[in-house]
């Protein structure tokens, strides 16, 4: 079997090297139908499936599409793309990034890594290299933005989730390769803005990108059949976001996501899957959500914001990080303003099939008399002259 597959990698290499050389060689001769001909040619194998076999298709992209990529960004971008009718740039160039015929983890890395790795202004120091990194890197550019406005971003987080999945009932995961995706996806703003500068189109825009970015993660997570107890993919973009501080799109997004599908048993598995890092933003973000102050008890209580809290499971609750949280960072570092939050929080401390007395709110309430009560002795003792 693996004899067979590398004879196939063989042939499949031959393949992609044949049709390479005949591009750049109908570019020396100025023969545009001849490369577009060629380069619908290179394309085939994800195409064209009765031509070719699926497992070339499987092949194509487990070992030669960041190759075949990279040779269209740089050589087919500066010295044949522009010299595309539109027709011909659709089906010989633009294809080869299209998410609905490659996994769109795919396209984004892809893209991502070829950006990453163009030379901006300041680095390059000949005219005509300035210039072919210029028009690789507006490529680039024009792909990603195509790739979400097509709603590329949801599609790679559906993958991500399932290829989860898949790893969690094979017993083998790909932590590596779901943390580099979630570094590209999460620094993608950064890296397009440094290449473009003022040409940053809207979608790059951190408010706007982020905001799509989460969206497309909790979507995902909607559809999703089954769930994990947690979420490798959820705890590295909850960690990532935190940490680059985009907590609050992260927050906005998952409040968006419970006023439209309230799934408790999903969101069981997203506060499980917070690392603890998070706790403290995430909860900060949740109190400084306004909400008007016109509405009654009942009313507010049924807000997205006061839902949120209200599915906070009994296993956070009792882990003793999120308890600190909740005394040394909000009780008496950053005080809240919200009776409602606290008493949805009150209320959440306190679940539990138990003694009262021996749930996370008694654990909070005795952190917090300790706390006060040296407080006072402080404030009483008199100080030595």
């Amino acid at each position: 079997m693996l004899a067979m597959r590398n004879v196939e990698v063989q042939r499949l290499r031959a393949f992609i090297d044949a049709r390479k050389r005949s591009i750049e060689s109908a570019e020396k001769r100025y023969d545009v139908p001849a490369a577009v001909a060629e380069l619908r040619d290179l394309a085939a194998p994800l195409l064209n499936l009765d031509r070719f076999s699926s497992a070339w298709k499987d092949l194509y992209l487990e070992f030669f599409y960041r190759e075949v990529a990279a040779f269209l960004l740089s050589f087919v971008a500066i010295h044949i793309e522009i010299c595309l009718s539109e027709q011909d740039r659709n089906k010989a160039f633009d294809v080869f990034f299209d998410c609905q015929i490659v996994p769109s983890s795919r396209v984004i890395g892809a893209l991502t890594a070829k950006l990453s790795a163009s030379k901006t202004r300041a680095d390059v120091t000949d005219q005509t290299a300035e210039e072919d990194a210029e028009v690789s890197i507006m490529q680039c550019v024009r792909l990603l933005e195509k790739v979400i406005v097509a709603n590329g971003m949801e599609a790679v987080m559906t993958e991500m989730l399932v290829q989860e999945q898949q790893s969690v009932m094979g017993g083998v995961k790909d932590t590596i390769g779901l943390q580099v995706l979630v570094t590209q996806l999460s620094s993608l703003p950064d890296i397009v803005f440094n290449r473009r500068q003022r040409d940053t189109p809207a979608v790059f825009r951190p408010r706007r990108y982020f905001s799509t970015l989460c969206d497309g993660l909790f979507h995902s997570f909607l559809m999703q059949e089954t769930y994990v107890s947690q979420s490798r993919t959820f705890r590295m973009f909850a960690d990532k976001l935190t940490r680059i501080g985009q907590a609050q799109a992260l927050v906005q997004s998952w409040l968006r996501f419970i006023a439209t599908s309230p799934t408790t048993k999903m969101n069981c598995t997203l506060f499980q899957s917070l690392p603890e890092s998070c706790h403290e933003q995430i909860l900060l973000q949740i109190a400084s959500e306004k909400i008007p102050r016109s509405l009654r008890a009942q009313q507010a209580l049924a807000h997205p914001k006061y839902r949120f809290l209200s599915q906070i499971p009994p296993a956070l609750c009792a882990n003793k990080q999120f308890q600190y949280v909740i005394t040394g960072k909000l009780l008496f570092r950053k005080p809240i303003d919200d009776f409602f939050f606290w008493r949805v929080l009150v209320d959440v401390l306190a679940q539990g099939d138990g003694d009262v007395f021996q749930s996370p709110l008694a654990a909070v309430f005795d952190v917090v008399l300790a706390r006060g009560g040296a407080y006072a002795i402080l404030q009483s003792t008199p100080s030595i002259p």
